[in-house]
């Protein structure tokens, strides 16, 4: 019986039966208080949380109390974007440091090939070595070629030229396009303006990497605690992000 009867002749409705043995319930069941039937009276699942059906609490609902895991998305105090986190910005400088210094090695292996052909085919050697004997000490030995008197000047304009080409892919990479280069093209990161979230254009992503340059010179000290600032300044920006009012924001959070 589902009911009672009551003196009219009437029935009383009586709690929902059961399933018939060996079905499976449906969740949640009316007639029964939470836990079983509802999660408790005030509680709201968190948006888009979708509970499992057929199944009681905890499973198909949280547990009393239960609060989502926090977003691991660092919003901009001021723009309200999100900005990228340190790790990513130190994956996307080894990549870029990779990526230069594959570049350079054979940039340099090339330019050092050229200098040395240009030696070997226009050192001379003294017939008596550089003290007058026969060796280079006054000694018996190879005797002392002499240099072009250009090549030291070829050196330094192989080193300049690298410098340059270094500077010109950085100010490119993250002041242009998409305000990315490799490294950061392959973390879904960019360089944006500190106050519209726009590129910040060529010059200043010249001055972005020459800045760092800079702060390279004193045994690289200052560079270092400039790429560790991000993890305690407010808007996760370096020395250098500050000079150049830019941020680094997280295109795939």
């Amino acid at each position: 019986m589902s009911g009672e009867e009551t003196s009219g002749g009437g029935t009383t409705p009586g709690p929902e039966q059961g399933p018939p043995y060996g079905a499976q319930p449906t969740w949640p069941r009316q007639g029964y208080p939470p836990p079983y039937g509802y999660p408790p009276q005030g509680f709201t699942p968190p948006q888009g949380f979708t509970p499992p059906q057929g199944y009681p609490p905890p499973y198909g609902y949280p547990p009393q109390g239960y609060a989502p895991r926090p977003s691991p998305i660092y919003p901009d105090p001021q723009l309200g974007i999100p900005l990228a986190h340190w790790w990513k910005r130190l994956v996307a400088w080894i990549i870029d440091g990779l990526v230069v210094d594959t570049v350079f090695f054979v940039f340099y292996l090339l330019a050092y090939l050229v200098l040395f052909l240009q030696v070997a085919g226009t050192a001379t050697f003294p017939a008596n070595g550089v003290n007058g004997t026969n060796g280079t000490n006054g000694t018996n030995g190879p005797p002392a070629p002499s240099l072009p008197a250009g090549f030291w000047i070829a050196i330094v304009g192989v080193v300049l030229a690298a410098l340059v080409a270094q500077l010109l892919y950085f100010a490119v990479g993250n002041g242009m396009f998409r305000g990315q280069t490799v490294g950061k093209l392959v973390m879904g990161i960019a360089v944006r303006d500190a106050s519209t979230a726009s590129l910040i254009g060529f010059w200043r992503g010249l001055g972005r990497i020459s800045f760092n340059v800079l702060l390279d010179i004193p045994f690289g000290i200052p560079l270092l605690i400039s790429f560790l600032s991000p993890l305690w300044d407010v808007r996760r920006q370096s020395w250098a992000d500050h000079v150049t009012r830019s941020i680094v924001v997280d295109l795939k959070p």
